[in-house]
Order: C-alpha cells, then structure tokens, then sequence
C-alpha cells in the first residue's frame, strides 16, 4: 500500500462513494498548489484549509458542484490575501455525508 497523503475520515464503501479527492500538485509548493476532486453524483461540495491548530485560513469551495471532475487553487494566504508563513497545512472536502481529509506543506 502506497501513502497518498489522503486521509478518509468516513470509511464508506467504495460503491457507496461520493466522491474522490486527489493529494494536492504540487507539494510542497511555494506560490500555489492545485486540490483536485471527482464528484460521482452533483450535490453541495465544501473545501477548506486549516492551519496544524485546526484553524479555518481558507475556504476555497462551497457550492452546488456538478459530477465530474474539479480544480481548486490554493495561494498560501488566508481569507483575507495575507500570505501565510511555512509548514504543514489540511485541506478537507465534504459532501453529502462524506468526509475526506489530506496534508500538504506550504515552503516560503
């Protein structure tokens, strides 16, 4: 078995999927990385990064999505276009009951 970075927290199984999420390209990274995910079904999509306290710093989706396969790009700043400083930060998706969370690293 091979590491990926992607953690599932809703150990559904994989017929009853809502989605797939890829580990972020690239990683690290320095200006930004790219979060890919698939939805199966349309429905509402949530993608937000936290900082290792567990801190909200961005939410890049949350909207209706439609199936198929989607891009979000993420700058290392928060909210509010301040950039944030190295280290380890958490990207989690959620949709229609399902939860994925994975890591990527922020290098300034």
């Amino acid at each position: 078995m091979t590491y990926t970075g992607v953690f599932v927290e809703d150990s559904a199984p994989v017929e009853h999927q809502v989605f797939t999420l890829s580990q972020n390209t690239p990683n690290p990274f320095n200006q930004a990385t790219t979060l890919s995910y698939e939805l199966y079904s349309s429905g509402e999509m949530s993608l937000t990064v936290y900082d290792m306290l567990g801190r909200k710093v961005s939410e890049l989706e949350r909207a209706f999505k439609v199936a198929g396969v989607h891009n979000a790009v993420w700058n290392g700043c928060d909210e509010a276009g301040a950039p944030l400083s190295s280290g380890m930060y958490f990207y989690r998706a959620q949709s229609q009951g399902m939860v994925t969370t994975g890591r990527m690293t922020l290098l300034r």
